[in-house]
């Protein structure tokens, strides 16, 4: 697909893309800047389509594209199916609200990556080192990288349940 291209390395990045451009378009738009201002939600519009026609796989958002082009953080890997980057990056930032795709990715993060002791950065672990995706496949199941839990990612989580208008689940987290 065409869209392809114009997603960033990461899709937690084209998720904070679409977080700043739009507050760019904002300031623009007090500052009376128009041509900055249109600018900016054209880059908006072009990276939300490229992050819901390529980066969406059904049930959450795809961590990446790796460089032949296979997904990462997809239903059909065998291990790293579902990472909470990108899924609270994106939903931080607005994209799919409108279609039920933003509810659907943190719906996912519930059941898959949430457990009493927080949110795993992606599941399941990778049980062998994988050249292409470098350290986080270096690490034991379960360390690091490698389906652990840290602070910062559980916190980009309640932003994004807050996003949605679900308070009571950014609380549990």
């Amino acid at each position: 697909d065409s869209e392809i291209g114009k997603i960033p390395e990461s899709l937690m990045i084209a998720g904070q893309f679409v977080l700043a451009i739009n507050e760019l378009a904002e300031i623009s738009a007090r500052r009376n800047d128009q041509e900055i201002c249109e600018d900016a939600k054209k880059a908006v519009k072009e990276m939300t389509k490229a992050i819901t026609t390529c980066g969406w796989d059904g049930s959450w958002f795809l961590r990446a594209y790796d460089r032949f082009g296979k997904r990462i953080g997809s239903e059909q890997c065998e291990e790293g199916k579902i990472f909470i980057e990108p899924q609270s990056w994106i939903v931080w930032a607005g994209v799919g609200l409108e279609n039920g795709m933003a509810q659907k990715a943190m719906d996912s993060v519930k059941e898959i990556l949430y457990s009493k002791h927080g949110i795993a950065i992606q599941k399941p672990a990778y049980t062998k080192y994988n050249f292409y995706y470098g350290e986080m496949t270096s690490y034991p199941p379960g360390v690091k990288e490698n389906a652990g839990i840290f602070c910062q990612p559980n916190g980009w989580a309640v932003i994004a349940e807050a996003q949605l208008g679900r308070a009571e689940q950014a609380m549990k987290y």
